[in-house]
C-alpha cells in the first residue's frame, strides 16, 4: 500500500474476477448477473483482470493471457465495449462495492500499440532486440522506465480511463498491482505513476 492509503482497505474482502472464464458467455454483461451473488458472499470490491485487447504475436494457446496487452488504452472486444463496461461499474457501485481494474504497466505483447509506435519504450537485448526479464513470458516484452516519455504516456492513459468515466462516478481505479516479478526500481517507477494519478482524481473530486 502507498503511505496515503486509508489502513481500513485492509479489512476489504476482494473478489478477483477474470472475466473471460467467470461466466459460460465471458463478457461484461453476463458478470452483472452475478454481481447480487458476490455482494451476498461479503464481496466489497471486485478485481477485474486486465480487459484490455491481447495481443496475437508470441500468444498462448488460442485465446492468449490477459497480461499480454496489445492496446492499454482499449477494451477487449471479446468482453464487450466501454460503454458494457461502464454500465458494469455502475452496477457494482449500485451493489454499494468498489472496482478495481488491474493496472499492468511493465510489459505488452510483441505487436502492441507501442510496439509499433513507440520502439523506444522497450528494453533491448544486446542486439538491439526487444527482450524481457523473464525468459518463460514469451508473449510479451518489457517496458523501459529509464525513458520518461514512456511515464508521460502512462499516466495520460490512466487520466484518458479517469476522464472517461469519472465524471458520473462510475469507475474506481484505485489500485496498482506490483508483480512479484517486478524489479524495485521498476515497482517504484509505477507507483509514482499511480501516485500522480491519485492526485488528479483527487483534484476532480475537489472541484466538483
Amino acid at each position: 500500500m502507498a503511505r496515503q492509503t486509508n489502513t481500513r482497505l485492509r479489512e476489504k474482502v476482494i473478489y478477483s474476477v477474470f472475466v473471460r472464464n467467470h461466466t459460460k458467455e465471458g463478457t461484461f454483461q453476463a458478470l452483472e448477473g452475478d454481481l447480487d451473488r458476490l455482494r451476498a458472499l461479503g464481496t466489497d470490491i471486485v478485481w477485474l483482470m486486465p480487459i484490455h485487447p491481447i495481443g496475437k504475436e508470441g500468444r498462448k494457446g488460442t485465446l492468449g493471457s490477459p497480461y499480454a496487452i496489445r492496446d492499454f488504452r482499449g477494451i477487449n472486444p471479446e468482453y464487450g465495449t466501454l460503454g458494457d463496461f461502464m454500465h458494469l461499474v455502475g452496477e457494482i457501485h449500485k451493489r454499494g462495492m468498489k472496482c478495481i481494474i488491474d493496472v499492468v504497466y511493465n510489459h505488452t505483447s510483441p505487436d502492441s500499440i507501442l510496439a509499433t509506435g513507440h520502439p523506444e519504450f522497450f528494453l533491448r537485448d544486446e542486439a538491439g532486440n526487444p527482450t524481457r526479464k523473464v525468459a518463460d513470458w514469451s508473449d510479451v516484452v518489457d517496458l523501459d522506465y529509464s525513458n520518461r516519455e514512456l511515464w508521460k504516456y502512462q499516466i495520460e492513459t490512466l487520466k484518458i480511463w479517469a476522464a472517461s468515466v469519472y465524471p458520473k462516478k462510475e469507475i474506481v481505479s484505485d489500485s496498482i498491482q506490483a508483480s512479484r516479478h517486478c524489479s524495485r526500481q521498476g515497482f517504484l517507477h509505477r507507483c509514482q505513476i499511480f501516485l500522480r494519478y491519485k492526485r488528479i482524481t483527487k483534484t476532480q473530486s475537489s472541484a466538483e
